[in-house]
Parts: structure tokens; sequence; C-alpha cells
């Protein structure tokens, strides 16, 4: 995923799309609107997914983190318009989707949807205000530098012209006479243009955009073996075809199509010669968006029982004990390892072990130098990080290879952490990003964790080469009035600009507070 931008969602009335990094690191006051960028993700990517034509949905179950419900509650409130736009890339593709409904509606129509391969010079627009859907496709065009086709055309219709004006004329007469010969000299030239081939004329490629649409109404998406977008371009796709070997047949019979018809028949034969590129592209869109896997983990407080329920869909940590036990991962294993050597540096002890209770509930010990410690007895710290490990080691398991296809939105990871384990919170998912791929979007009110990414790409040599050695850390402060801003790093490892009042200036406004107190 690389942008992700809206107008009229939320708090806001426009965002420019945002790009997203390797880890992406959100900060700002409480309500400046960290959050609204998520709820805007979750929201695009399950209407993409799960395709259900107009409809946009808010009350999906899978959408709980999204916590909208309502159109009422998706539309800005400072803002009187009755539609929002959201935009969205990812690789290759541009993505704009407009929504409009009612209040109370827990859903929404989807009034147009447009895709743009900036590879390959596609858009697919499907508008179902118009009811109707667009392909435009850039193509290249051979021609023939000599174009023999418009040579004879107009030669053709010199000769034409001057047999109307011989026409009124006597023949012998000295006019024409010399219409006569002029005549013969065009006929003369038309006969050359037999013996020119195509083949020894000179090419020129150039660009040429085909663009179409036809009647929504026309198409089927009821198929559950292609998504509605591959379903959409085959249907156009093949009634283009049928409309392609229509005229053919009727240039065949008649020797002449009016202007209206051959400018029609070069679109149609122009999308049809793209229609393997066309349909390549639309089918990498949808594997792409079926292959990313997006995780949300929420700041929600820890429960501290002594049992987990695996009924208990409610309590987060539970839910990732028991998605990693099932699992099977055995002592010694990479992803078991994994954990205990973040348990290590995070100071929650050297292992840990996983009792499964009469197949209803869950203990978790925490093993230190023999000693085994319920884990409902440690610090609510090391139950967020000990759940935030479950859930990352499992990912790793489950999807192996596919690592790189994972993003990771993590809320407040610092909650309840002592400012040294919140900065060690960036060597942990530097690391995870370096040897993973796993990306990472972060909501954080952490100074320590932004001020460690500064101290880590000192160490590591991200500020100086972005091409041989790319800086993962992307940093964004969400201003209250201003909306959010990009903190960019320089080669010193500094920002260029300042954050807000209210962030890192805190500790320092308290000291001379202190001093000026104490000279009083």
């Amino acid at each position: 995923m690389k942008k992700i931008g809206f107008k009229n969602f939320r708090r806001f009335k426009e965002l420019e799309p945002l790009e997203l990094g390797e880890i992406t690191l959100m900060v700002g006051k409480n309500n400046s609107g960290k959050s609204t960028l998520v709820k805007a993700l979750l929201l695009v990517l399950d209407y993409l997914r799960n395709q259900q034509n107009s409809t946009f949905s808010f009350a999906n179950e899978a959408l709980n983190d999204a916590n909208i419900v309502t159109f009422e509650r998706a539309k800005c409130k400072h803002q009187n318009e009755a539609t929002i736009d959201f935009s969205f890339e990812i690789e290759s593709y541009q993505i704009s989707i407009s929504i409009w409904g009612e209040d109370k509606w827990t859903f929404a129509d989807v009034s147009n949807i447009t895709i743009r391969d900036t590879d390959t010079s596609l858009e697919l627009e499907i508008d179902y205000l118009k009811e109707n859907v667009r392909i435009t496709k850039l193509a290249k065009k051979v021609t023939d530098v000599f174009n023999i086709e418009e040579v004879e055309s107009e030669l053709l219709h010199k000769i034409a012209q001057k047999k109307r004006e011989l026409e009124d004329l006597n023949k012998t007469s000295r006019e024409g006479l010399n219409l006569i010969n002029q005549i013969n000299g065009l006929n003369d030239k038309l006969k050359k243009l037999e013996n020119i081939t195509f083949e020894s004329s000179e090419k020129k490629i150039t660009d040429v955009e085909y663009s179409l649409e036809y009647p929504i109404k026309d198409f089927s998406t009821t198929s559950t073996e292609e998504s509605v977008f591959e379903e959409i371009v085959s249907d156009f796709l093949s009634r283009n075809h049928d409309l392609r070997v229509f005229y053919i047949g009727k240039r065949q019979d008649s020797s002449t199509l009016t202007h209206e018809e051959n400018e029609l028949f070069e679109q149609i034969n122009g999308i049809d010669g793209e229609r393997n590129n066309i349909k390549e592209s639309i089918t990498k869109l949808v594997n792409l968006l079926n292959t990313k896997k997006v995780f949300y983990l929420g700041a929600n407080p820890s429960k501290q029982s002594a049992l987990f329920n695996l009924r208990d869909k409610e309590n987060a940590l539970g839910q990732a004990i028991h998605e990693f036990y099932q699992l099977k991962i055995k002592e010694g294993e990479p992803e078991y390892l994994f954990i205990e050597n973040w348990m290590k540096a995070f100071d929650i002890g050297n292992s840990f072990e996983i009792e499964f209770i009469s197949g209803e509930a869950y203990e978790c010990y925490i093993v230190n130098d023999k000693v085994k410690t319920h884990l409902a007895d440690m610090g609510m710290g090391s139950l967020q990080l000990m759940q935030l490990l479950f859930r990352i080691a499992t990912m790793i398991r489950i999807y192996k290879k596919e690592t790189k296809g994972i993003n990771l939105i993590v809320e407040e990871p610092e909650l309840n952490l002592h400012p040294s384990l919140q900065s060690e919170l960036a060597d942990f998912f530097f690391e995870i990003n370096d040897k993973y791929g796993i990306k990472f979007i972060i909501e954080t009110h952490s100074e320590y964790i932004i001020r460690k990414t500064q101290v880590l790409g000192l160490k590591k040599g991200l500020f100086i080469d972005q091409e041989l050695n790319p800086n993962p850390f992307k940093v964004y402060y969400f201003h209250i009035t201003e909306g959010p801003y990009p903190m960019n790093y320089t080669n010193e490892g500094k920002f260029d600009r300042s954050f807000a009042k209210g962030f890192t200036n805190v500790a320092t406004d308290s000291t001379k507070e202190m001093l000026k107190l104490n000279r009083k």
C-alpha cells in the first residue's frame, strides 16, 4: 500500500493522499485524526476485496475496528457535502471511490469507482450514476511515415473534383484539355502507389488513446468464480469483440462506412487489440488485493485473568494465545525463539509455557530461571507486549514466505511501558520489517519511539543514501488545525521542522518552570 487520502470524511474536509512507508509513525494530540486515516484504510480495503458492486458497507463484522456504523458518522461535521471521496494507491494502481448515502444508513451507495494502472496506461471507470462502464487504454500505434491510404484517398478526391469541373466544359476547349491532362497525371500517380509496399515505407510509432463505454446493465456480476472487476472487464471485452466482428462484416459488405462509424470502429478495434493486456492488468490488481494482508491491533487493555477462555472473543490477549497454540509451535522452532528473544529484550522473562485446560481455556506462564510466574501476575505492559509477540509470531508461521504482504496497524504499542522499553519498540519494528518485510502503520504518543528512530537511522546510515540503504521510517505529525504533515529526517538525523507544541517540548517546559519557581 502506497497512499491513502479522502475528502469529507470524519474530521477532515480534505486530506491529500499521504504516502505510507515501510514503518509509518503517526503522532499528534488526541482527536487529531490519526485513527481516521486507519478507518479510511480499513473501509476502502473491505470494499475493494468484497466488491459488492455499488454497496459500500460500514457495518461488516470485519470493520468492527473502524467503529463507524452509519453514513452520518462517516461524514465530516464541518462540511455540507453529500458525498465522501477516497483515494488509494497500491503498487502501480491508483483507485478513487465516491460514495453517498442517508444519515442513518449502515452502508453507502457507490456513485463512481475509477481504477488507473500507471504501468499499462489503463483506466477502468464504473459509473453507477450514469450507469455505464468505460475503459480507456493508451497504446502504441504503428503507421507509415508515407501513409499510402491517405495519399490514395486524397488523389481520388482530386480526380473526382476535376471530373465534376470537366462536366461543365467543352472537352476540346483549351480549359477542357488542360483538365484532362491534370486528371491523367493524377491517375498516373495513383497507379504508381500500387508499386509501393507497406514493408518498404518507414514506420512511425505513436501513442494513441482508445476509449469506449457501454451500459452497465449489459454486464452480469453474479459469478463466484471471478471478482466483480474481472467479470465486468471480461463481459466488456466480449461485447466489444462481437461489435468488432460486426463492423468488419459491414465493411466487407459495403465499401464505405460513415465518418462516425469509422471513428467508432477505430476505438473498438483499438480496445480489442489490447484485450489481453487489459485482462492481465485487472487480474493482477485482484490478486494484489487478495494477497495483501491487513491486521489491526488495537490498544485494548489486556485482562489480568488467570484463565484465558477461548470463547472470549473480547479478550485480545487470550485470542492471541489461542491462535499461537493451535499452530503447535514447539520450543526451539524459529517462531518460538522469536518470542523468547524479544521477551528478553523487553525484560519480560526468558521463556514461556502455555497449558490448555479441558479444551476450554488457556493458562500462560512466564519462565525466568526455572521460576514460573502466571502471565496474569505480570504488569500490564508485559501483557501488552506478549499479545504483540504472539500475534506477530503467528503471522510469521502462517504466511512464512508471504510475510512481505503483511500490513500491521498497531495502536499505541507503548501503552503501560517504561520509557526505555518504549524506545526498544523502535528496534523491534525495524528488525521485523528488515527481516520479514512486514509493514507497520503505528499510532503513537511516544516521544521515545520517535527519538530512537533518529538514533537507529544514524547508526545504520539510513539518512545518507536512500537508494542503497533506504530509511523505512516515515513520520507524520497530525496537527489539530493544519492537518498532518511529514516530519522528514535530515542527514544529521534531525527533523526538518518542529513538532507542534505539546509533544517533545513538555519535559523541557516543566524544567524551565521549576527553575523559575525556585528563583522566586
